[in-house]
């Protein structure tokens, strides 16, 4: 799983400065969220972040959903949801406040680095991130495939490097 953080980061930085030029926005000013009425809304493409989900994996994985998943504010993650061979597959990537134009962006912060975290169950069907004082520590696996074999969800947590194509050149 090491190589797909490196799959996922170039996949959705392609995707995502594509739809900044589409935009007129240079990558640094894409944003990815932004809560109006205060409801959090996604701004890039759903197809375009499934795709780059699934880059991330590169294992037959099929996202099915993007939504934006809130613990205690500020803390929100961009998160792809979907399955492999019935298995749940979920990964979420911390998102960052941009007071400039009051948006929500992947990149750092003095406080907050770019993180992903994947959820890949085993036997599980349905996994979700486990979380304490806001932030995600581990998995959990909602629903066994077989009841009667044991399920679980494994945890991966991956920091993007500032190496060109990759996802700190939004920072």
């Amino acid at each position: 799983m090491k190589n797909l953080s490196r799959f996922f980061a170039v996949a959705l930085v392609t995707a995502i400065v594509s739809y900044g030029a589409v935009l007129g926005q240079s990558q640094e000013q894409t944003a990815i969220m932004r809560i109006v009425n205060g409801i959090p809304q996604i701004l890039v493409s759903q197809s375009i972040l499934q795709s780059a989900f699934e880059a991330e994996y590169n294992d037959g994985t099929i996202i099915s959903s993007i939504v934006i998943e809130s613990t205690v504010p500020p803390y929100y993650y961009l998160v792809g949801k979907g399955a492999n061979n019935g298995d749940s597959r979920t990964m979420g990537i911390l998102l960052v406040y941009r007071p400039s134009d009051s948006s929500w962006v992947i990149g750092t912060t003095m406080v907050a680095i770019d993180i992903k975290h994947a959820c890949s169950g085993n036997n599980c069907v349905s996994c979700d991130f486990a979380t304490n004082q806001g932030q995600i520590v581990g998995c959990n696996c909602l629903q066994k495939g077989d009841p009667d074999k044991p399920g679980y969800c494994n945890h991966g947590l991956y920091q993007t490097t500032t190496n060109p194509g990759h996802l700190g050149d939004f920072y």
